[in-house]
């Protein structure tokens, strides 16, 4: 008779833990949207070089870091699916909540800066979890987001110039300079 108290326990915390995961991911997901809705005015590329009409100032670079741990039932998941093959949604999910938080923390530090584009960005990644290779445990993610903010004057105008109705948009200026 303990045995099924126990078992049913056991069950109760798993799915707890499972809904109280979800609803925690869920709010980061909305705290994502709201603080890149308030951030949606830098731009942000990962070309190396910047269209040829624009004229920059005050580049500094800029980084956001996020480490992101994985839940335990997330793991359990991701174990059967190494087992039976398929897509890790769970890691998938992790990977990307990591990556917007870390792009999110960099352009908050350029906007403290009054920059308006962040160029050349780049993301690293790494694993945290154990150093055996054989071993499956794997307990979160570090991504590290960085990139060149710098103050363009007057983006708006220079971004309706390279538009593709323009024939001498940036695509154009930049193979011209190729075929010479």
């Amino acid at each position: 008779m303990i045995d099924i108290y126990i078992f049913v326990l056991i069950s109760f915390i798993l799915v707890l833990t499972f809904f109280v995961g979800r609803w925690i991911e869920q709010r980061h997901w909305d705290k994502l949207t709201q603080k890149e809705q308030l951030l949606s005015g830098i731009m942000v590329s990962d070309m190396k070089s910047l269209p040829p009409n624009w004229k920059a100032t005050n580049a500094q670079l800029v980084s956001g870091q996020v480490v992101l741990g994985n839940d335990y039932f997330r793991s359990l998941c991701a174990a059967w699916r190494k087992i039976f093959g398929g897509k890790m949604i769970g890691y998938e999910r992790l990977l990307s909540r990591a990556r917007r938080e870390a792009t999110v923390r960099m352009l908050q530090q350029a906007s403290q800066l009054n920059a308006n584009v962040v160029w050349n960005v780049r993301y690293t990644t790494a694993n945290i979890g154990n150093k055996d290779e054989s071993s499956s445990n794997f307990f979160g993610v570090e991504v590290y987001a960085y990139g060149t903010a710098m103050t363009i004057s007057d983006v708006n105008n220079s971004i309706r110039s390279n538009s593709v109705e323009n024939p001498s948009s940036f695509e154009t200026q930049a193979q011209q300079q190729t075929d010479r």
